[in-house]
């Protein structure tokens, strides 16, 4: 029962221990701009390569396409419409 309660006494104090140094170190932390910062490890690097230089050209690409297609239904609206007016007259 004593080591039990020591252990949970223990445990208690190394978790307070532990979060106070934790907010310490975070505190220490300022923002910076966002074009201040640089990534240059093995993880994230390559990948906000391939994001800039193959995801966003491909989605690019796909949004221009959609808009020229929308383009196509409007136009081809507006000349059935146009083309029932002068049926009408």
């Amino acid at each position: 029962m004593r080591l039990s309660s020591f252990l949970i006494t223990l445990i208690f104090f190394c978790s307070f221990i532990l979060k106070t140094e934790a907010q310490t170190s975070f505190q220490k932390m300022e923002p910076v701009s966002f074009s201040q910062v640089k990534v240059e490890d093995n993880f994230w690097k390559p990948r906000i390569k391939t994001v800039t230089t193959v995801s966003i050209p491909s989605l690019t690409n796909q949004a221009k396409m959609n808009i020229r297609n929308f383009e196509k239904v409007a136009a081809k609206r507006l000349f059935e419409e146009y083309s029932k007016a002068i049926d009408i007259a």
